[in-house]
C-alpha cells in the first residue's frame, strides 16, 4: 500500500490515483459539472460555433475551459440538399509513447444521409488512449446548421445520486392526444437501496437518440416536445405542442434530481 495524501519527499501522486478518487465521488461516467457556463453554445455562422466556459469530468479526469474563455468550433459546409450529423466532443487523449495526457474540444464529422458518426470510446483506466465524451449533435441541412442538440448530463451535487440516462422509443401508437407517458419502470433506482422506486422529483430531458434517422429527427423537431417533472409515482408526461409524431422515435432520456430532498416511493417492498 502507498500513501497518497501525505508527504514523501518526492513526487508520488499519479493522475490515475487522482482520477480514482474522482470516480469514487462522481462515478465512472462522463458529466458536465455545474459550474461556469456549462458549455452553452452560440451559432455564429454556418461554419462557426462557440462554446462557453465549463468543466467536464470524463471517467475521473477533469478538463476545463477557463472562466470567461470560449471554445471556437469549426463546422465544415454541408452539401446541397443533403443532411449530416456532426458531433462535438470533449476528447481525452494519452500519448502511448510519452504517456502525456490532454483534453480538448474536437469535431467528429458525419456522412451525408447517415446517422451519427462513430466516436472513440474506451475505458481509460484499462489503457484506452482516446475517449470522446459527446457534447452536442450538430444537425446540418443543405449548407446551413439546422440546430444543435445537447448530449451530455450535468452532474447534480445536491441529490446524492448522479444523472442517469437510458434509451427508449416513443411509439407512435402510444400517444394519447398530444401527451405521452413514460413508465417509471424505465428509470433506474437510487444506488445503495434495494427494491425501491424512483424519486418523486426528477428533472427529465429527452432527445432523439444517436440512431434516429433524419425523418425521425425532423418529426421530433416538428412535435416541439416539452417534458414535465416527475411528481407522482415516477410517471412523466411529455407534451407535443406542435405536430404529434406519426412515426416511432428512438430517444435518449436523461434524468437528474431537481431538489436536494430525498422522497422515495416504495423504499421497502
Amino acid at each position: 500500500m502507498n500513501i497518497i495524501t501525505g508527504k514523501k519527499g518526492a513526487t508520488h501522486v499519479s493522475s490515475q490515483q487522482d482520477a480514482d478518487a474522482n470516480m469514487a465521488f462522481y462515478g465512472a461516467g462522463d458529466y458536465v459539472l455545474p459550474i461556469g457556463g456549462k458549455f452553452g453554445y452560440q451559432v455564429v455562422s454556418n461554419n462557426l460555433i462557440t462554446l462557453s466556459d465549463g468543466m467536464v469530468m470524463v471517467q475521473g479526469r477533469k478538463g476545463e475551459t477557463d472562466y470567461g474563455q470560449t471554445e471556437s468550433v469549426i463546422i465544415e459546409n454541408g452539401g446541397q440538399g443533403q443532411t449530416r450529423h456532426d458531433l462535438i466532443v470533449a476528447r481525452y487523449a494519452r500519448d502511448a509513447t510519452t504517456q502525456t495526457e490532454s483534453m480538448g474540444i474536437a469535431v467528429v464529422k458525419g456522412t451525408n444521409g447517415e446517422g451519427d458518426p462513430e466516436i472513440n470510446t474506451g475505458d481509460i483506466r484499462q489503457g484506452a488512449t482516446i475517449h470522446d465524451m459527446p457534447l452536442y449533435r450538430v444537425n446540418i441541412y443543405d449548407l446551413s446548421i439546422f440546430d444543435l442538440k445537447p448530449l451530455f448530463a450535468v452532474w447534480d451535487p445536491h441529490s446524492g445520486v448522479f444523472p442517469y440516462k437510458y434509451n427508449d422509443t416513443l411509439a407512435a401508437s402510444a400517444w394519447s392526444g398530444n401527451t405521452y407517458t413514460l413508465a417509471n419502470e424505465h428509470f433506474k433506482p437510487i444506488a445503495g437501496i434495494a427494491n425501491k422506486s424512483i424519486l418523486r422529483k426528477t428533472d427529465v430531458s429527452i432527445l432523439p437518440a444517436a440512431a434516429a434517422t433524419d425523418a425521425q429527427v425532423l418529426a421530433w423537431a416538428k412535435a416541439d416536445i416539452s417534458t414535465d417533472t416527475i411528481t407522482t409515482d415516477g410517471a412523466c408526461k411529455i407534451t407535443a405542442a406542435g405536430t404529434k409524431p406519426t412515426i416511432n422515435i428512438p430517444v435518449t432520456v436523461v434524468a437528474a434530481r431537481s431538489d436536494g430532498v430525498y422522497d422515495l416511493i416504495g423504499v421497502f417492498d
